[in-house]
């Protein structure tokens, strides 16, 4: 870390895990600001869903200089792609790169485990989802393209009451 670049990704440890779930509650009140439910509400993100991403996928952190823990990425292998499942940014931390930062670190571990692209669900209007991927190179799947996986994904976010309407799948080559 520099002063210029005060955050720095690693990989996740164990003990990094019991912080992620305040980390992606902190982000998803963005959400509610936004006028946008997200099914579950307040509740408490269970922390047994990084430990899997933990030991199958790759969960990278950034950190800042004084050790805190401002976001992480959780990914998981999705047929020949690495599929990003999670993406939190503590609110006071975001609009300082961090996301980008953690991005590519993302595309980095899909490149080296021989992936072929990143791909993600989210939603297409708000700024910080759908644009925010399309402003680093990813592109906004046609239903016809997108692989029966990552379809099945969209479905269970409906399912979970994700409003279909809004969400969109989206892939970037690695």
């Amino acid at each position: 870390m520099t002063d210029s670049d005060p955050v720095a990704t690693r990989p996740a440890r164990d003990t990094d895990l019991p912080h992620l779930a305040a980390i992606e509650a902190d982000a998803a009140r963005r959400f509610a600001d936004a006028g946008v439910t997200l099914p579950g509400g307040d509740e408490a993100i269970p922390p047994c869903r990084y430990d899997r991403i933990f030991a199958n996928g790759v969960l990278l952190v950034a950190e800042a200089e004084t050790s805190l823990t401002v976001g992480f990425a959780a990914s998981a292998p999705l047929g020949d792609s690495l599929f990003l499942c999670e993406m939190s940014v503590l609110r006071d931390w975001q609009g300082r790169g961090v996301g980008s930062r953690l991005l590519a670190g993302t595309e980095d571990a899909a490149r080296s485990r021989g992936l072929t692209s990143v791909s993600l669900t989210t939603d297409r209007h708000l700024a910080w989802n759908a644009p925010f991927y399309v402003r680093r190179g990813y592109r906004t799947l046609d239903a016809p393209e997108v692989p029966a996986d990552l379809a099945g994904i969209l479905e269970r976010e409906a399912a979970a009451g994700f409003d279909p309407a809004r969400r969109v799948a989206m892939v970037k080559p690695v």
